[in-house]
């Protein structure tokens, strides 16, 4: 059955070019080929959904990942955003079956197939290579947002902030965001001009 649906959701998303196949086929072929943490799938989104089909300005990509942050899962929920940002409700659930569908068959056929190979030496090298490669794509999509977003030297002692407090002190991310939008709030209605 899970088969059949993934031939369907593939086959639905090639055939179809109207913008909900569009964007069934897209989500579905991020989440077929992503793999990891969901970072993993920024640089591809960002990829498919600013620079190629122009559906999203950076400004807005950023929305969606930050609006994403306050929810479990946060980078494949940016996904249910674009969508929705598309193509309303439906978009949502189209790029939410699309994202996910994948990876949950994935684990049902790889889950017991995978124990039994890896071990093998070509299969660990591999992981490691494609694992570098996304580790790569990922800082090309902190630079290019960063380029959005730190436009201001104030901006910069926000985001060396969250990362000393992410990194080092284990801040959980929601207190970065409820610190900086107070801050902010306060700097802003003070009429304080930070640097």
């Amino acid at each position: 059955m899970s088969a059949l649906l993934f031939v369907a959701l593939l086959l639905w998303g090639i055939y179809d070019k109207s913008l909900y196949g569009q964007l069934l086929f897209l989500m579905f072929k991020v989440g077929a080929i992503a793999f990891g943490n969901g970072m993993t799938i920024m640089p591809l989104l960002q990829q498919e959904v600013v620079f190629s089909h122009h559906w999203l300005s950076l400004k807005e990509f950023a929305d969606g990942i930050a609006f994403g942050q306050i929810t479990p899962g946060p980078f494949l929920i940016t996904a249910v955003f674009i969508g929705y940002k598309l193509a309303g409700v439906i978009g949502s659930v189209l790029a939410t079956l699309g994202i996910f569908y994948p990876s949950f068959f994935y684990t049902l056929v790889m889950s017991e197939l995978y124990t039994k190979i890896k071990h093998f030496l070509f299969l660990q090298k591999a992981l490691k290579g494609i694992l570098a490669a996304f580790t790569g794509m990922i800082f090309f999509v902190a630079l290019s947002l960063g380029e959005y977003s730190l436009t201001s030297k104030a901006a910069f002692v926000w985001a060396v902030f969250a990362f000393v407090g992410v990194r080092y002190f284990r801040l959980n991310i929601l207190w970065i965001f409820f610190i900086g939008i107070i801050a902010e709030l306060i700097l802003c209605f003070g009429g304080i001009d930070v640097f």
